[in-house]
């Protein structure tokens, strides 16, 4: 998938897990989001609550379709070489 493709990437640019990378990925996400309904949904504490629930499940629900990769995938040692 094409989602993979980029968290690996950007895991093996930053030495970083894809855990984590995922994690990196949701931050400009959330601002685009904030920035299109002009920052009302982080105003509001139970909408925001909401978004960052969202957030954790889109990265635990990914963490967990890993499979047999999963104790990698939080990792970054076998991620940072080519």
């Amino acid at each position: 998938m094409l989602i993979n493709r980029l968290l690996i990437w950007l895991a093996r640019t930053l030495h970083i897990s894809p855990l984590l990378a995922h994690v990196l990925l949701l931050v400009p996400v959330s601002i685009g989001f904030g920035a299109q309904s002009q920052w009302v949904i982080f105003l509001r504490p139970l909408e925001g609550a909401i978004w960052l629930a969202v957030c954790a499940a889109v990265v635990l629900a990914t963490w967990l379709t890993k499979g047999k990769s999963i104790g990698d995938w939080a990792k970054a040692g076998p991620w940072s070489r080519p």
